[in-house]
């Protein structure tokens, strides 16, 4: 299983819509074979949301995001150490 890391873009106005969207893509990463959330973090200074998913690729997270109707910036490979 594999880390990345979901961007987005989040002004602090929509601060109050993460707990939604965060239940929104847990539905959608049940739906995606593999795929599965594991953290979400808000940077409010920098107006930034970061979704830390486990997966077998980039493209089943971007599908998980697009079913979750939240628009990502970008998805990177992550490495997690715990």
């Amino acid at each position: 299983m594999e880390h990345f890391l979901a961007e987005r873009y989040l002004p602090a106005a929509g601060r109050g819509t993460i707990a939604g969207d965060v239940e929104r893509i847990r539905r959608a990463a049940a739906a995606v074979a593999g795929t599965r959330l594991v953290q979400t973090l808000y940077l409010p200074g920098d107006e930034l949301c970061l979704h830390l998913f486990e997966g077998d690729s980039a493209d089943d997270v971007a599908r998980v995001g697009c079913a979750a109707e939240l628009e990502i910036d970008r998805i990177r490979p992550a490495e997690v150490e715990r």
